[in-house]
């Protein structure tokens, strides 16, 4: 009955209102903050950063040292590159420092020529968005990020309270976000700055360059650079990521703490964790919005395969009807209330883009690195955590096989979801390996099925909503498509999976 409810357009527009008056709302108050002249730091309604303020937040994150100082003269503001202005506006900051001070000495004691700037669009429609999604916990995350950093002394060799050591997350020098104004700031290092320690020794790229970057090719100064590392490829790369994850996974694997909302924003200052209403059977309506817009998206999506933009097997046309049929509020409440499904604190858009290469032990040309296997992945950094939330760990970790691996390399996945993901866990989880049979029966053979199911769970809802998105290339729509397609055939069907045993189980939708 209830599922009806929500599937009527009257009811989706009460809601829609409902939040762009929260939205309006948020308009206001943001423009009189700016208005009164209370607000210092960079915002929506004003993307400007002042010397002064920018010195304060060196001296705060610890980037500024008494043998470092030297004054900010002036800061410049510009385009960053890949900026697409879709949730966020991402800037770069180019600092410029007072040359008469007196010369950094030495490799640690460089001071970062730019920095990277994100934070929220302005609109009534925007912050409505960012109310209803909660995307601003991306801004609290950073917060708890630095706080962390500096509780540990910023020396990134300690691991956190998350599970990743420091170094696995970009340095933040501000974080501010608001759900009720609807907004996030973030000023974070610049992963790419070429003034950065060792940024010659440690050249850093996207991780979705080594994996090929999907249907859109490498471009050629990326594609030089992982030239000159043969030893570095997406294998690897995965790998490197499968750990990563493990090691956060495994910080609150099935806590209860991190479903509850009152506890988690005692112990983390985020009570908006996404997807933890629905462990608590709240916050229905996300979920059942978010299954209606895969649903519509779909349908879109098959009419310009209908219309021969591209091509639809019968395999992911029946996967995404029956899941996409069958996926009900009840079912996944039955799903994730068995004590069996394991859940876990999870990036929540696991993907290469999302990720960030640094290589070591480079040869010094292309030509010299085809004599030996050179190169090292010496460290990858996660970014963009709007999506952090509680998920089935092993639906977060399927998201980049599907996303990013070329189909040629999915006969090595088996190996690395059991070498580098679940025996990562196995040393990790309090209890280790003994713990997850006993209270989990969470085997290997347990956690590849979870893994198969749990990444085609997530893909069909993505899927779904890519689908409805027009300015999406059918070129892309068919790279998803085929991707998906192999995943099924090679790791589905040996498992004796069928289309029909899909029906939106896992936590796996995102916005």
């Amino acid at each position: 009955m209830l599922s009806k409810l929500f599937e009527n357009s009257f009811f989706v527009l009460c809601v829609t209102y409902f939040y762009l008056a929260r939205g309006l709302l948020g308009e206001v108050l943001a423009r009189l903050q700016v208005l009164s002249g209370l607000a210092r730091a960079p915002c929506p309604h004003r993307v400007q950063i002042t010397c002064g303020w920018l010195e304060q937040c060196l001296w705060n994150s610890g980037v500024y040292t008494h043998e470092n100082y030297r004054p900010v003269r002036a800061v410049e503001l510009s385009d960053s590159p890949g900026n697409r202005g879709l949730v966020a506006l991402s800037r770069r900051v180019t600092v410029h420092y007072d040359d008469s001070a007196k010369p950094q000495k030495g490799e640690g004691s460089r001071l970062p020529n730019s920095l990277f700037l994100k934070l929220s669009n302005t609109g009534v429609h925007l912050r409505a968005n960012v109310i209803f999604s909660g995307q601003a916990r991306e801004g609290s995350f950073y917060a708890l990020w630095a706080a962390r950093r500096w509780q540990s002394g910023g020396d990134g060799e300690h691991a956190t309270q998350l599970g990743l050591s420091l170094n696995a997350v970009p340095r933040v020098l501000y974080a501010h976000s608001s759900r009720l104004l609807g907004e996030f700031v973030m000023l974070l290092e610049n992963l790419f700055d070429e003034q950065r320690p060792h940024a010659a020794e440690r050249p850093r790229l996207g991780a979705n360059m080594v994996f090929g970057n999907q249907l859109w090719g490498v471009p050629e100064p990326e594609r030089l650079l992982l030239a000159r590392a043969p030893a570095v490829d997406a294998v690897v790369a995965l790998r490197a990521a499968f750990r990563a994850a493990a090691s956060l996974h495994a910080s609150h694997w099935c806590d209860p703490m991190i479903c509850d909302r009152k506890e988690a924003a005692r112990r983390f200052g985020m009570p908006d964790l996404r997807a933890a209403g629905w462990y608590r059977g709240a916050e229905r309506l996300s979920w059942e919005l978010g299954a209606r817009r895969a649903r519509l998206g779909w349908q879109s999506g098959m009419a310009r395969a209908r219309a021969g933009e591209w091509t639809c097997s019968p395999e992911i046309g029946a996967l995404m009807d029956c899941s996409l049929r069958q996926g009900t509020w009840e079912r996944l409440r039955a799903h994730i209330s068995d004590p069996r499904v394991p859940f876990a604190l999870c990036h929540g858009d696991f993907h290469a883009a999302n990720a960030v290469v640094e290589l070591a032990e480079l040869a010094e040309a292309p030509e010299q690195a085809e004599q030996t296997a050179t190169g090292r992945l010496a460290n990858l950094i996660l970014v963009d955590w709007s999506e952090l939330g509680v998920w089935e760990p092993t639906a977060d970790v399927a998201q980049m096989v599907i996303s990013d691996l070329k189909v040629a390399r999915f006969g090595e996945v088996r190996a690395a979801v059991r070498e580098a993901y679940y025996g990562s866990l196995c040393e990790l989880v309090r209890g280790g390996q003994e713990r997850l049979l006993r209270e989990w029966q969470f085997d290997f053979e347990r956690c590849w099925r979870d893994f198969v199911r749990g990444g085609l769970d997530r893909w069909v809802w993505m899927f779904g909503v890519i689908s409805g998105f027009p300015q999406v290339p059918a070129p892309a729509l068919q790279y998803f498509h085929d991707q998906m397609h192999a995943f099924f055939v090679q790791f589905a069907k040996p498992l004796g999976m069928k289309p029909d045993d899909f029906a939106l189980q896992s936590v796996a939708l995102l916005l």
